[in-house]
C-alpha cells in the first residue's frame, strides 16, 4: 500500500503549522530546508526505515514468479 511508504518533507517552510499539517496528513518526519546538515538527513532517514514496517522483498530477477 502506497500509505507504508515513509516520507520525510524536506521544505522551506518552517511555521510550526506547517509542521503539524505535514505531520498530520502522514509524514513520518520534517525537516526544513535552511536548518539542516546532511548528518540530520541520514540520521531521519535510518530512524524512518528502522521503525517502518518490514517491506516486502526487492524484486529481482531470481525470485521473480515463474511464468
Amino acid at each position: 500500500s502506497i500509505f507504508s511508504i515513509p516520507v520525510i518533507v524536506l521544505s522551506n517552510l518552517g511555521q510550526k503549522e506547517d509542521i503539524d499539517r505535514a505531520l498530520k496528513l502522514g509524514a513520518s518526519d520534517y525537516l526544513i530546508k535552511s536548518q539542516f546538515d546532511i548528518d540530520q538527513v541520514i540520521e531521519k532517514i535510518t530512524n524512518v526505515l528502522q521503525s517502518a514496517p518490514e517491506r516486502p522483498q526487492q524484486f529481482t530477477p531470481e525470485n521473480s514468479p515463474q511464468e
